[in-house]
């Protein structure tokens, strides 16, 4: 059986549904509940269960049906009931419908009546994304930074986006009694900073890059990657997730890490030949 509960409001309504609801209560039921969405268009409604015993699946395939139908007529749905199954139909309703819905024990009845007729809340318009103007490849120089490296290509590319390469060679120590550290001489430093300038200027060559800016830094990638990008105003940076050295800094880590502290978009490109 269900009964229209009588209230004094202009776009929230009551029923109360006890015993065995069977399809002929639905057919009696839902003219008046579309009559109502067809006046009011959007509306609310607190669903009391007393004494309720269930469905005929004929009443509840017409329940289901009307209600996927016309979900986005609905601004609330309260729930007042005083089963476990109860609040659990509601839990595993609420990701299926665009209205809110909730669930109240019976002695929270005049809680759900607040909750329908509260203000609802304020609808923020979601801007459409801005196309992409500055790509940041971040490069290891490894087969992994590479596959990167195209997917970065082909992004700016399809927004005509200036691109920045990006090399951080790390601050190398070696750590003694897990205290001290010993800091690479100056010589070595720069070794690696020359073997850098020709990985870059091969890389640049042979993707046709001569119109990207490049950078070479000493430090942290983690750091220096998500710094340089918010100096640059870059808007997407690109990074691999599995580089060289097996457990690499662009491996999980660095990439991970990046994600966190930039201040823009970041694409991690997951490099897994063969697969």
């Amino acid at each position: 059986m269900i009964e229209e509960i009588p209230i004094n409001e202009a776009t929230t309504y009551g029923f109360r549904v006890s015993g065995r609801v069977t399809r002929a209560d639905y057919e009696e039921f839902l003219p008046v509940l579309d009559d109502l969405i067809k006046e009011k268009d959007k509306i609310s409604l607190l669903i009391e269960f007393r004494d309720f015993k269930g469905w005929d699946l004929d009443a509840a395939q017409e329940d289901y049906r009307f209600g996927m139908a016309n979900q986005d007529h609905f601004e609330r749905i309260a729930i007042v009931g005083d089963k476990a199954w109860q609040r659990w139909m509601t839990a595993l309703s609420s990701p299926f419908v665009s209205s809110e819905i909730r669930y109240f024990d019976q002695d929270e009845k005049d809680q759900a009546w607040e909750w329908l007729n509260a203000s609802p809340k304020e609808i923020i318009e979601i801007p459409p994304p801005g196309a992409y103007r500055h790509v940041l490849i971040a490069t290891d120089f490894s087969q992994a930074s590479e596959f990167a490296t195209l997917r970065g290509i082909d992004i700016a590319n399809q927004y005509d986006a200036s691109i920045s390469l990006i090399h951080v060679i790390e601050d190398t120590a070696i750590m003694m009694d897990y205290q001290d550290y010993m800091p690479v001489n100056i010589e070595l430093e720069q070794i690696l900073h020359e073997t850098t300038t020709r990985q870059m200027a091969d890389l640049v060559k042979k993707h046709g890059l001569e119109a990207a800016t490049t950078e070479i830094g000493f430090g942290t990638p983690s750091y220096e990657i998500p710094e340089y990008a918010r100096a640059r105003g870059v808007d997407l940076i690109v990074i691999a997730t599995r580089g060289r050295r097996g457990l690499g800094r662009l491996l999980g880590s660095t990439a991970r890490s990046v994600q966190q502290h930039a201040h823009c978009d970041v694409l991690l490109v997951r490099f897994a030949p063969g697969q």
